[in-house]
Protein backbone atom coordinates (compact mmCIF):
# COMPACT_ATOMS: atom_id res chain seq x y z
CA UNK A 1 0.00 0.00 0.00
CA UNK A 2 1.78 3.13 -1.22
CA UNK A 3 -0.15 5.83 0.61
CA UNK A 4 -2.61 4.45 3.19
CA UNK A 5 -4.49 7.74 3.58
CA UNK A 6 -5.33 7.72 -0.15
CA UNK A 7 -5.93 3.97 -0.55
CA UNK A 8 -9.51 2.69 -0.57
CA UNK A 9 -10.22 -0.45 1.48
CA UNK A 10 -14.02 -0.45 1.73
CA UNK A 11 -16.68 1.66 0.07
CA UNK A 12 -20.44 1.76 0.32
CA UNK A 13 -21.99 -0.58 -2.19
CA UNK A 14 -25.52 -1.22 -3.34
CA UNK A 15 -27.32 -4.40 -2.42
CA UNK A 16 -25.88 -7.23 -4.48
CA UNK A 17 -28.00 -8.19 -7.47
CA UNK A 18 -29.97 -11.34 -6.73
CA UNK A 19 -29.03 -11.34 -3.05
CA UNK A 20 -31.43 -13.18 -0.77
CA UNK A 21 -30.25 -11.21 2.25
CA UNK A 22 -29.26 -7.55 2.58
CA UNK A 23 -25.70 -8.09 1.34
CA UNK A 24 -23.79 -5.33 -0.37
CA UNK A 25 -20.67 -5.28 -2.48
CA UNK A 26 -18.47 -3.21 -0.19
CA UNK A 27 -15.05 -4.47 -1.23
CA UNK A 28 -15.47 -4.47 -4.98
CA UNK A 29 -12.51 -4.51 -7.33
CA UNK A 30 -11.73 -1.94 -10.00
CA UNK A 31 -12.48 -4.14 -13.02
CA UNK A 32 -15.41 -6.39 -13.77
CA UNK A 33 -14.38 -10.04 -13.38
CA UNK A 34 -16.87 -12.60 -14.62
CA UNK A 35 -20.24 -11.77 -13.11
CA UNK A 36 -18.78 -9.50 -10.40
CA UNK A 37 -19.10 -5.90 -11.57
CA UNK A 38 -16.18 -3.62 -10.72
CA UNK A 39 -16.35 0.06 -9.82
CA UNK A 40 -14.66 1.43 -12.96
CA UNK A 41 -17.91 1.30 -15.04
CA UNK A 42 -19.67 3.29 -12.28
CA UNK A 43 -16.89 5.88 -12.18
CA UNK A 44 -17.20 6.31 -15.94
CA UNK A 45 -20.76 7.61 -15.38
CA UNK A 46 -21.36 11.32 -14.92
CA UNK A 47 -24.56 10.87 -12.87
CA UNK A 48 -24.39 8.84 -9.64
CA UNK A 49 -27.96 7.66 -10.25
CA UNK A 50 -26.57 5.46 -13.04
CA UNK A 51 -24.12 3.67 -10.73
CA UNK A 52 -24.65 -0.08 -10.43
CA UNK A 53 -22.22 -0.92 -7.60
CA UNK A 54 -21.41 2.32 -5.72
CA UNK A 55 -24.08 3.52 -3.29
CA UNK A 56 -24.31 7.30 -3.04
CA UNK A 57 -26.75 7.32 -0.14
CA UNK A 58 -25.63 10.51 1.60
CA UNK A 59 -25.71 14.22 0.80
CA UNK A 60 -28.65 14.24 -1.56
CA UNK A 61 -27.60 10.89 -3.10
CA UNK A 62 -24.22 12.25 -4.14
CA UNK A 63 -21.85 11.27 -1.28
CA UNK A 64 -20.06 7.99 -0.57
CA UNK A 65 -18.25 7.05 2.65
CA UNK A 66 -14.97 5.18 2.22
CA UNK A 67 -12.69 3.36 4.65
CA UNK A 68 -9.07 4.15 3.81
CA UNK A 69 -5.83 2.28 4.47
CA UNK A 70 -5.05 4.47 7.47
CA UNK A 71 -8.40 3.31 8.96
CA UNK A 72 -10.00 6.71 8.57
CA UNK A 73 -13.50 6.98 7.14
CA UNK A 74 -14.12 9.95 4.90
CA UNK A 75 -16.98 11.17 2.78
CA UNK A 76 -16.38 12.04 -0.85
CA UNK A 77 -18.68 13.31 -3.54
CA UNK A 78 -19.25 11.09 -6.56
CA UNK A 79 -17.73 13.80 -8.76
CA UNK A 80 -14.55 13.99 -6.66
CA UNK A 81 -14.28 10.20 -6.46
CA UNK A 82 -14.49 10.05 -10.25
CA UNK A 83 -11.58 12.49 -10.46
CA UNK A 84 -9.31 10.94 -7.83
CA UNK A 85 -9.90 7.18 -7.75
CA UNK A 86 -7.44 5.10 -9.73
CA UNK A 87 -6.96 1.37 -10.12
CA UNK A 88 -3.69 1.64 -8.20
CA UNK A 89 -5.47 3.22 -5.20
CA UNK A 90 -8.47 0.89 -5.46
CA UNK A 91 -6.95 -2.54 -6.06
CA UNK A 92 -4.30 -2.86 -3.40
CA UNK A 93 -2.73 -5.77 -1.52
Amino acid sequence: MKNPSDTYLVTEGKMATGATSPASQSSTGWNTVGSVIGVSPDLAQTDPKNAVVLDTRHGGRNIINNLHGDYSVRSVSFKNLRGTATQELWDNP
